[in-house]
């Protein structure tokens, strides 16, 4: 069985990501939204992906880079990830993202992680 094409959400306190799953043809694709919400600037944001089974088993990885490079506060980019195997009902995608965040001084490198379930 294959999940639906519905709209996933997280927040923390620096971004809202929210994305779809569309399953086609083995394929696994997650189209979505990153909005910066903390700082004055982002930049040389990425997304990264990992489908576990679920056993939670490694299955594979994809990744993207949000465009433009400089995603001010307050402003969402797209992502979009092909996966080349299809995410089943059960399994977890761990998303990653950084990114060199700031509010017009040094600035600062973050990375953060979370799990989403499929269903």
């Amino acid at each position: 069985m294959q999940p639906e094409s519905v709209l996933h959400q997280y927040s923390s306190f620096d971004a809202m990501i929210s994305w779809k799953i569309i399953c086609v043809e083995g394929k696994t694709f997650i189209n979505g939204d990153f909005k910066n919400i903390r700082y004055a600037f982002m930049e040389n944001v990425e997304v990264w992906v990992v489908l576990l089974d679920p056993a939670g088993k490694k299955v594979c990885r994809g990744s993207d880079f949000i465009l433009p490079c400089r995603l001010d506060k307050n402003l969402v980019a797209e992502f979009s990830i092909e996966l080349p195997a299809a995410t089943l009902v059960g399994a977890k995608l761990v998303f990653t993202y950084k990114y060199d965040g700031s509010d017009g001084g040094d600035g600062m490198k973050w990375m953060q992680s979370f799990e989403a379930s499929v269903t």
